[in-house]
């Protein structure tokens, strides 16, 4: 009989705590947002106004607060991957919230433009906030529903965009990627005046590790613009489309683009200063063909030129660093979709 008593006893204690619990008013509330680094897509005040739009939260009923609704409602934003909410045995109230992190910026054919997660998730834009993300333009499609095409387009999208942003160099490089009409990628860069065709989003390393080398062991030797196009899409190979004869180079232009990927460079190293180095494979020069060997045409002024901007853009591997952490926050220009396409078309 006195083990019946005792559990009566627990029983009438634990029944008044939680009437206790339940009479409590809210004394506070705490808004933790996990964004992308330092950057936030969503803010306290959009939690605060969902979850008390009209007062505040202090002096009210802890009953009245339906923390499930709360956490659907906060979820229902785009930006928003994750929402908790409790009140701890002081009775504040916290709420978590956890942002997604966008990958990329999409421009489709019809203009409109929006951010994807690795989730594929399309993420508007804010006016909060801008990222420096790759930028993707000439999606075909805008349709929630995508195609299997589409979706492996999407696929090589985020394999892509993640290889350029976790790397300072080629995030400085690569000022926009054009998708062509056969879903495959050509790539404008911020220096100098070529087209990058890169083919679809597979062996995307290989494919950065070829146009290195020709960064690095033939674009000092010939010049900022010897090359109308470069082809990396070939396995082992890197194949140049020179110019005409009766093209000349834009001295000019070249020195803006010089003077445009140092100051982002600069900006890029000085982002990522406080992040861990990141290793940078060894390229292997064999893997050059005969053929693109071949199309080698010393021209000192300009690959002079050429190399400083690339080795200033591209510093020893113990000088590398990654930003993928911390975006950077300035707002991009707005490209020109199909801007490859169009450039080789005036020619």
């Amino acid at each position: 009989m006195l083990w019946i008593a005792m559990a009566s006893g627990v029983v009438v204690l634990l029944v008044a705590a939680i009437g206790k619990k339940n009479n409590e008013q809210c004394k506070g509330i705490e808004i933790d947002i996990r964004g992308v680094g330092e950057y936030y897509f969503v803010d306290k005040t959009d939690v605060m106004n969902v979850v008390s739009p009209n007062k505040s939260v202090k002096g009210r009923a802890i009953t009245g607060f339906d923390l499930r609704k709360l956490e659907e409602t906060l979820e229902k934003n785009l930006w928003v991957k994750d929402a908790e909410l409790f009140f701890d045995n002081k009775a504040i109230l916290h709420v978590k919230v956890e942002e997604r992190e966008p990958i990329a910026r999409i421009f489709a054919v019809n203009g409109n433009s929006y951010y994807i997660d690795s989730a594929f998730a399309k993420l508007p834009l804010s006016p909060k906030m801008s990222v420096k993300l790759p930028v993707f333009t000439g999606f075909p499609t805008d349709a929630v529903k995508l195609s299997k095409a589409d979706s492996t387009l999407m696929q090589y999208i985020k394999q892509v965009s993640l290889f350029i942003a976790k790397d300072t160099f080629w995030t400085a490089q690569i000022a926009q990627v054009d998708i062509t009409p056969l879903r495959t990628f050509e790539m404008v860069p911020t220096v100098g005046n070529h087209i990058i065709i890169f083919g679809n989003g597979e062996n995307v390393e290989a494919k950065f590790d070829r146009l290195m080398i020709f960064y690095k062991n033939i674009l000092p030797k010939v010049g900022l613009n010897k090359y109308e196009s470069v082809n990396v899409q070939y396995e082992k190979q890197v194949i140049g489309m020179r110019r005409g004869a009766d093209n000349r180079i834009d001295s000019l232009q070249a020195l803006r683009n010089i003077q445009q990927m140092l100051l982002a460079a600069r900006q890029m190293r000085s982002d990522s200063s406080s992040t861990t180095q990141m290793p940078v494979k060894q390229m292997q020069p064999e893997t050059l063909s005969d053929s693109t060997l071949s199309l080698i045409d010393a021209d000192s002024n300009a690959g002079a030129a050429a190399g400083q901007a690339i080795n200033a853009i591209a510093p020893p591997a113990s000088n590398v660093r990654s930003n993928a952490a911390k975006p950077a926050t300035r707002a991009t220009a707005t490209p020109k979709p199909g801007a490859a396409r169009n450039n080789r078309q005036r020619r």
